[in-house]
């Protein structure tokens, strides 16, 4: 397809949002370009740590955009594959991990070849965080992770999500991990049951994978059959914070929601990428299975 086709299959879905307090990506990042920017980056106390506000709401915001899918990584596994076990289609044998880590992580891949209004808003963004006179205040250098200095590194564009987390005071009140909304591959309940100490948990807060089905949504479970395709227009939803640590800095995006609300016509070139979606529930009080709408239209 042009790229004047794949804008005007996105179009509609830029516009749309699921909650009321959610922003849209473009127009948020846009408006700080203006007098009354609709978002402001709010630092911890050592400066460690900015994250995106929401200036109407005066909590974190969440972002919504909507892009071509590309790919992702096994959904229930990511990187991880346990030791003796064969890496599944789609993990990318030089990332795997045989043993539990805070580096497991499962990857979500959008096109942004033809659609370069998520980098446009990324670039924005962090423009204006390097703006900021608090804001890496010793002058690191930015993380060249995705940071879209060339033509070629800006065709796609990885938001991933960790399926393990080390165990806090924070997130395991009195030893007591909280329950998953989703089911957890026997791989990881294998790994995890298998510490001497109970040093790594599953992350409760997984994006939900959802479809957009006759106005309602449905969870993508694990049937068999492979979920979204090269080609689907995905729409999701995201929170940014900025890291700046002792070697550099880098943004952080954090999926919430990937939805599927339909597809670019299926050519030769559309390949069903990787393996099924992980079941997931409510997390983050994520968007729940059988909603009467999905998408209102947003700001």
């Amino acid at each position: 397809m042009s790229e004047s086709q794949v804008l005007s299959a996105l179009a509609p879905w830029k516009t749309k949002r699921s909650r009321d307090y959610e922003l849209s990506w473009t127009k948020s990042t846009e408006s700080l370009l203006g007098d009354n920017p609709l978002i402001e980056l709010r630092s911890n106390k050592d400066g460690s740590r900015w994250t995106a506000y929401n200036k109407a709401t005066d909590k974190m915001a969440i972002f919504f955009h909507c892009a071509v899918w590309a790919w992702a990584s096994p959904p229930e596994t990511g990187n991880f594959v346990l030791e003796g076990e064969s890496a599944p289609e789609g993990a990318h044998l030089s990332r795997i991990l045989p043993v539990l880590s805070r580096f497991i992580e499962t990857s979500y891949t959008i096109n942004t070849e033809e659609d370069p209004s998520f980098y446009q808003g990324a670039r924005i963004i962090e423009d204006h965080a390097t703006s900021l006179p608090d804001f890496n205040k010793y002058k690191k250098p930015r993380r060249s992770w995705q940071e879209g200095e060339s033509e070629f590194s800006r065709r796609r564009f990885i938001l991933s999500a960790r399926l393990i987390i080390r165990r806090t005071p924070h997130n395991s009140k009195q030893g007591e991990v909280p329950p998953l909304p989703y089911k957890l591959h026997p791989w990881l309940q294998k790994a995890i049951d298998a510490q001497k100490y109970p040093i790594f948990m599953p992350n409760p807060e997984m994006p939900a994978i959802l479809d957009y089905v006759d106005g309602k949504l449905q969870l993508l479970r694990p049937t068999g059959h492979r979920y979204f395709q090269n080609g689907d227009l995905v729409w999701f939803s995201f929170a940014l914070s900025f890291d700046v640590n002792n070697t550099n800095w880098i943004p952080e995006y954090k999926p919430l929601d990937f939805i599927r609300v339909g597809g670019l016509p299926r050519t030769s070139e559309n390949r069903v990428e990787y393996s099924v979606a992980q079941e997931v529930g409510s997390a983050y009080r994520s968007l729940s299975s059988g909603a009467a709408t999905l998408l209102d239209d947003g700001a």
